[in-house]
């Protein structure tokens, strides 16, 4: 089973703690709610998350919280249980340099 988890990263973190009690394999990490973020905001929201649990994470990509190439490499570098990307921007050149990124891992 996969959950759902986002809002900001306190309330994500006790979301992704109490579905990863009930059973759940993993989360699909939202974006936060309604605010940018620059990239080191983006990364330490990620991988607060991501360190506090041991299920699988799978970061979704869009609207205010899009992780460029680099920052989600840095992410699967820290973060062992960052299994998956889901792309909702439809920005076919960012999901182009984010493939030829992690095929360089």
């Amino acid at each position: 089973m996969v959950s759902g988890c986002g809002y900001g990263t306190e309330m994500a973190v006790d979301i992704a703690r109490s579905v990863e009690r009930v059973g759940a394999d993993g989360i699909l990490l939202l974006p936060h709610y309604l605010i940018d973020a620059p990239q080191e905001g983006l990364y330490a929201h990620v991988k607060t998350i991501c360190q506090s649990v041991g299920i699988g994470v799978m970061v979704y990509n869009r609207d205010n919280a899009v992780l460029q190439a680099d920052t989600l490499a840095r992410l699967c570098d820290e973060c062992p249980n960052l299994i998956g990307f889901k792309d909702g921007t439809g920005d076919i050149g960012l999901v182009r340099q984010v493939t030829a990124k992690m095929a360089e891992a």
